[in-house]
């Protein structure tokens, strides 16, 4: 997922990127961190299902210290980017790339956080905070 190339950014210091490392598990954890020394600043977090898994645990701290970050999960059950080297480099050769998910949603409510599944754009765009009446 590279966001980086798509994603329009109009002012300095407002958008993170590890580069393909995402799926180390960065993204969560840092957004986290960057949102508690930015606390007024609307900020949220885009990761893969195996990049969010890495440091998901964190959410208790995200719930215990009320730092309110809107997370958008791609689940697609695999790491993507180990995926589609080994497709590109091994004549698609897969091997230990696919994952076995919790429910997102769910995951998050066991921890009192508010989630949501969208499965299209208009859903998602539905259940952004911004868009939220109550």
């Amino acid at each position: 997922m590279r966001r980086a190339l798509a994603f329009p950014v109009y002012r300095p210091r407002t958008f993170l990127s590890p580069g393909y490392q995402d799926n180390l598990g960065w993204g969560f954890a840092t957004a986290l961190g960057y949102k508690t020394r930015a606390a007024t600043c609307p900020w949220s977090q885009s990761a893969g299902d195996g990049g969010f898994l890495y440091t998901a645990n964190e959410m208790a701290t995200a719930v215990r210290h009320r730092i309110p970050l809107t997370v958008v999960v791609f689940a697609d059950g695999a790491f993507g980017n180990v995926t589609r080297i080994q497709q590109e480099q091994f004549g698609n050769r897969l091997i230990a790339c696919d994952l076995a998910n919790p429910d997102f949603v769910r995951f998050a409510e066991s921890f009192g956080a508010a989630a949501e599944r969208a499965r299209s754009p208009d859903e998602l765009r539905a259940a952004a905070p911004c868009n939220k009446t109550s």
